[in-house]
């Protein structure tokens, strides 16, 4: 190649580079299913009537130019998005699938878009020299499961075929008479594709006739439009009904005067008796102005005078403010001054915490003597639907909360669809967990007291420990829970960990965040009998759809749709022009019907978001800001924010009003808040701040003043709050969120007083493991970023660890590791000590110390960690250089599932995904030490599931003993005579082959005491086929099993129906009482082909593996 041509070839690479590298290379048809990996292909077709009669004139390249243009539109158009894109799709040219580039805007117009393919095609055809090295400049070589530049192949203008398998999902080939659609049936669905033809059809045919923008152009047909508007977007329709929730509960009271309605501890109240209570406060209320039209601030701890005030509040006609005593009193006096209120309901000790001057204050307690002379007969107040029950504040962009003003109607239409669509009410108890300030509270409460249920209070410790909800549940007979996903997670794990049955629970709501099916909570409703609803609205509507989880849990998706409008509400998918979008293209999700609030207190910030229905007179809709998208079958997925807003743990924060609240302390120039995504402390509030003075003021200091402006669960910790010179723009001069990095490394650096003594130490590596960065013995849990999802699993494993009851409600209010470690030793130095069973290795006086946890380099050169280097090293060797899980024809398939039980520190799954690094690998690993360096082995490999518990024979609970010096032989079967024949051997193995220093330490009795002093812990086993129906795994290609002489135990926790489901196994057993002859025989039973080996490393001990396939 000359000078010339390298030249030519450099300056065409730049050329593509400049033009493709912002450009939306996967715009295609929506996908419902989700992409493997690793790429498969089924090719099917189906051919649409071509019926545009302009689409042979012209040449090839026009034909080519037209068909292009026509795609990059709607495929545009099914982007949502309202800025100009670079739409790249495939063209067949001279035989050969070439990417073409082309630009569309919301404003062009079908000519212009024309224009752009036609010079777009001619650019591709003049420069195809250095598409080769393109790829690999824009990093896209190593995308090997589809095509790294386009998914649309257009083939056009020509009679050659086009190629074979480009990797693309949809090809579109126009013949004279037909619209021919060739598609990857593994990723595309024939309906989906077929709507993508008829669109393209459509669109052709309406911009052939109309000059109109992009934006304008209407591509869906007349049935589709009518199955989204009229199906899909509406609930099932009811008469309208004007009751009050206040009718609702004087009903219920007529219906079940005695029944039981509210309980606390061991104290209850009847309907007769609640009654008789909120009537005398309402009589008392109304005396001191409360009425229609008037807010009433409501600011008690959860008790029953709190279910008391509600009812009297609404009693008066009067609309419920909530005031969270909590909250910092800032934001409190901007309540009271938004809600206008001259009462509020609250109690004498926390009295003091509201803002003075300010409303009447009527403490419950002061007053219960004058409130107890009224008439406990209902107040002479009418009160309809349209009058106000609440006035819920929310955050706010602007720095100051808004007030949502929400009607009974709304509430009442909520509530008996709730009662309609789940178990009767009546006789059955709902937990009343949630705060009074979350519009869900008043879900949980009339759902249940206007139908004759009762409403079970929960204490504040149990509102603050979720670890102790399974306890709650079970003892007050719970049988409905309303719970945020975040609360639900923390319950499964509990609930599994510490074996609760939950016998009563039938039916669990959740809201206020996207679920996700954790697998925790895929067990436990694998274990009950209980319902599982997901509903969705935003405060401004309450609920607005649902979606009940009906089947068995192994099949749930891990992030279910939020499902349809409930009744008589409507939800509109829209693009960002106001029109509907077809099944599987993002659009805003906004809500009609009787579902929005009558508005916020402010006018203007009501004019934004209310406005007139577009598809049905007289109505009216909230734009809610989040994005969804209609699955195939009308169902709706949720897809997040397209704005600021943001949902962490299931509180709703606008960042805006965070930033507002940043730039009000002095000495900060401009400040930026995002959300970013940690691996231990999973979504996290973070703020970037620039400052007059370099480092002032601390972070620390920021913190401290935003929480005396806003709730502590609006204010970043103080590791995430950085200091920064800039902050990234966008081009229109905007702070660009998404360019904002994580807090840097250096913010991870524990820069206090190291951890002194065992006790601290185990106490910080924990910590450290969990919040996923380095730990001082000062650092507060919460200003390191703690919150309650990751307090119970540290609670649960300092707990375990030291056999102590340290409850979760210390972490949360903020605490150090000193001070826990205090805890901690002073509960340990009050127990007495339990002696050892006798066939167990001897308990040393002093405790046995658990490793912390170190990096080993191994031969390979790739890094674990490991509690014991010289052992790590020996499994290495055993697993990776002896290969002793691929022998006897064990075979490591693509896409296969793997088993690994016993995992250890997880080395075999890593030989595993050497082997197959397309396979699914599901590791079980009950040992808690064990367990961490499991999990940080693997934690970046997302083909990776493991589980912090044993298989066995059956679910139960067991003492597992753990020899913190050789890790690997830990078991439920401890023999110390047989663990000393078992290392002594291994180590003169080990002098034979290798290492003549083993052989000098084996016969040392000393060397052997010291390596099996051992601890014991408290683990949890399931049956394999347990396994199989909690994971959902249909078919395992190889079962591993390395349990330290529990080998047959496992073996008998398969089913009769699951052997035919396991292709193959590899046990690492050990010969005692014959038993590697009875773990052949059971596996020649099943129908395996049986090997047995012993590797020159267990020569002369009773470690052998068998290997079993089927023939």
């Amino acid at each position: 190649m000359t000078q010339t041509d390298n030249l030519t070839a450099q300056h065409d690479l730049t050329r593509w580079t400049d033009r493709l590298r912002s450009a939306v290379r996967e715009a295609g048809p929506p996908l419902f299913r989700r992409r493997s990996k690793i790429y498969r292909r089924r090719s099917l077709q189906v051919e649409l009537p071509l019926a545009v009669d302009s689409v042979d004139a012209g040449d090839t390249q026009q034909i080519r130019a037209t068909w292009l243009a026509t795609i990059a539109a709607v495929l545009f158009r099914y982007s949502g998005s309202a800025e100009p894109q670079t739409i790249v799709i495939g063209c067949v040219i001279d035989g050969t699938a070439l990417p073409v580039a082309v630009p569309v805007g919301p404003d062009d117009s079908f000519d212009t878009v024309l224009g752009n393919a036609s010079a777009a095609l001619a650019e591709t055809c003049a420069h195809t020299r250095s598409l080769d090295a393109l790829t690999g400049e824009l990093g896209l070589d190593g995308v090997t499961n589809r095509n790294p530049w386009f998914a649309v192949l257009l083939n056009a203008g020509t009679q050659a075929e086009a190629p074979a398998d480009t990797r693309h999902d949809v090809s579109v080939t126009v013949t004279g008479a037909a619209l021919r659609l060739e598609y990857n049936a593994v990723v595309q669905e024939e309906e989906t594709v077929v709507r993508f033809g008829r669109h393209l059809l459509r669109f052709l045919a309406t911009a052939s006739r109309t000059a109109g923008a992009m934006r304008d152009i209407d591509y869906l047909g007349d049935g589709e439009r009518q199955q989204i508007i009229d199906v899909w977007s509406g609930g099932p329709v009811s008469a309208a009904d004007a009751r009050a929730l206040t009718d609702l509960v004087a009903e219920a009271v007529r219906r079940y005067p005695d029944a039981e309605a509210v309980v606390l501890d061991d104290s209850t109240l009847t309907y007769r008796e609640l009654d008789a209570r909120a009537n005398r406060l309402a009589h008392y209320l109304t005396e001191r102005g409360a009425g229609p039209g008037s807010c009433v601030g409501l600011c008690v701890a959860a008790s029953v005078d709190l279910l008391v005030a509600v009812l009297a509040i609404l009693k008066s006609g009067a609309a419920v403010v909530p005031v969270v005593a909590t909250f910092p009193a800032a934001r409190n006096k901007m309540v009271i001054e938004d809600a206008e209120m001259d009462l509020m309901v609250t109690q004498s000790t926390l009295g003091d915490l509201i803002p003075r001057p300010g409303p009447e204050l009527i403490e419950l307690d002061r007053a219960g003597a004058a409130i107890d002379r009224q008439p406990d007969t209902a107040p002479q107040v009418r009160v309809d639907g349209d009058d106000l029950a609440y006035v819920m504040f929310t955050s706010g962009s602007t720095g100051r909360p808004k007030g949502v003003a929400m009607t009974h109607r709304t509430l009442v239409n909520l509530v008996t669809w709730q009662r309609d669509r789940g178990e009767d009410p009546a006789g059955r108890r709902t937990m009343q967990r949630t705060s009074i300030g979350f519009d869900v509270s008043f879900q949980e409460i009339f759902s249940t007291l206007g139908f004759g249920g009762s409403l079970v209070v929960t204490p504040d410790d149990v509102r603050d420990d979720v670890s102790q909800l399974p306890g709650f549940i079970e003892r007050h007979r719970i049988a409905r829970a309303f719970l945020p996903p975040v609360s639900l997670d923390q319950l499964a794990v509990t609930a599994n960990t510490a074996q609760f049955n939950l016998p009563t629970l039938r039916e669990v709501i959740v809201a206020g965040e996207q679920l996700q099916i954790s697998m925790p909570v895929r067990r436990l409703f694998h274990r009950l009998d209980c319902q599982l609803d997901n509903q969705y609205g935003p405060t401004e509507t309450h609920v607005a759809t649902a979606y009940r989880l009906e089947e068995s849990s192994t099949r749930w998706p891990e992030t279910p749709p939020i499902g349809r409008p409930i009744a008589n509400v409507r939800i509109y998918l829209l693009d960002p022009w106001g029109s509907p979008v077809p099944a599987g293209v993002p659009g805003e999700i906004y809500i009609g019907g009787v579902a929005p609030a009558r508005g916020y207190l402010h006018e203007e910030a009501t004019a934004e978001r209310f406005t007139e229905d577009p598809f049905l007179p007289h109505g009216r809709i909230y734009r809610t800001g989040d994005r969804g998208r209609f699955l195939a079958d009308g169902t709706i997925e949720f897809l997040g924010r397209q704005d600021d807003q943001v949902k962490i743990r299931g509180y709703r924060i606008e960042l805006g009003e965070v930033e507002a609240n940043l730039l009000r302390i002095p000495g900060i120039r401009r400040a930026a808040a995002t959300v970013h995504h940690s691996q231990g402390l999973g979504r996290q509030l973070v703020a970037h701040v620039i400052t007059e003075s370099e480092g002032e003021p601390t972070p620390s200091r920021i913190r401290q003043m935003l929480l005396e402006r806003i709730p502590d669960h609006m204010v970043p910790a103080t590791t995430a709050i950085v200091h920064t010179t800039s902050l990234p723009l966008t081009s229109t001069g905007k702070v660009d969120r998404r360019a904002l990095p994580p807090p840097p490394e250096a913010a991870l650096t524990a820069g206090g007083e190291s951890a002194l003594g065992e006790t601290e130490e185990v106490i910080a590596q924990i910590w450290s493991a969990a919040l996923g960065r380095p730990v001082a013995r000062d650092d507060n849990f919460i200003d390191l970023g703690g919150h309650s999802l990751v307090g119970i699993q540290v609670v649960a494993q300092i707990n375990e660890r030291f056999s102590v009851t340290l409850p979760l409600r210390n972490l949360l209010r903020g605490t150090t590791v000193a001070a826990v470690a205090r805890e901690v030793d002073g509960q340990r130095a009050a127990r007495a000590v339990q002696p050892t069973g006798s066939t167990a290795p001897a308990v040393a006086e002093q405790p046995v110390t658990v490793p912390q946890l170190r990096t080993l380099t191994l031969p390979d050169n790739r890094t674990v960690l490991c509690l014991q280097p010289a052992e790590s090293r020996y499994l290495y060797r055993d697993v990776f250089e002896h290969r002793t899980y691929d022998r006897g024809g064990i075979r490591y398939p693509d896409d296969g599932v793997i088993f690994d039980v016993g995992a250890h520190i997880g080395l075999f799954t890593r030989y595993a995904l050497d082997r197959s690094p397309t396979s699914r690998v599901y590791a079980f690993e009950p040992c808690p030490p064990l367990f961490e360096a499991l999990r940080g082995n693997t934690e970046k490999l997302p083909n990776v599931q493991i589980f912090p518990y044993g298989l066995g024979a059956r679910a139960d609970t067991a003492e597992l003993t753990f020899y913190p010096n050789l890790t690997g032989m830990s078991s439920f079967h401890p023999d110390d005579a047989q663990e000393r024949r078992l290392l002594s051997g291994i180590l003169s193995n080990l002098s034979r082959l290798a290492d003549e220093a083993s052989g000098m330490l084996a016969g040392s009795g000393e060397y052997l005491d010291e390596r099996l002093r051992a601890t014991t812990f408290t683990v949890s086993r399931r049956t394999l086929s347990q396994a199989l129906a909690e994971t959902g795994v249909e078919h395992v290609d190889l079962l591993k099993i390395d349990v330290q002489k529990a080998e047959l135990e496992v073996l008998d926790g398969i089913a009769a129906a699951d052997w035919d489901r396991i292709g193959q196994i590899v046990v690492e057993a050990h010969d005692l009482d014959n038993r590697v002859a009875s773990i052949a025989a059971l596996l020649t039973g099943h129908g395996y082909r049986v090997t047995t080996e012993q590797d020159p490393l267990h020569a002369g001990t009773p470690v052998h593996f068998l290997y079993a396939v089927r023939p």
